[in-house]
């Protein structure tokens, strides 16, 4: 879970900074966010839902985005 906080937060913050990968580079994140994304899913004992977006580029990683989840307390938790 820490390595997608982290690869996620490379993605958001890297434009804030002025550290934007060129090219190729921004692609191989985006490979290796997905494959830590499904990675963590795989280990999991039930089902995983993943909505990122990324707000420089448009560019969306979604996973189970037609499932229908139950809230339950989760929506009290602040992202």
């Amino acid at each position: 879970m820490r390595r997608l906080l982290a690869l996620t937060c490379l993605l958001v913050m890297g434009p804030v900074q002025g550290a934007v990968p060129a090219g190729g580079k921004i692609e191989v994140l985006w490979d290796h966010l997905r494959a830590t994304v499904a990675e963590i899913g795989q280990h999991l004992d039930g089902v995983l839902g993943v909505a990122i977006l990324d707000l420089t580029s448009g560019q969306q990683l979604l996973v189970h985005a037609d499932e229908v989840f139950p809230q339950a307390s989760s929506i009290k938790i602040a992202v």
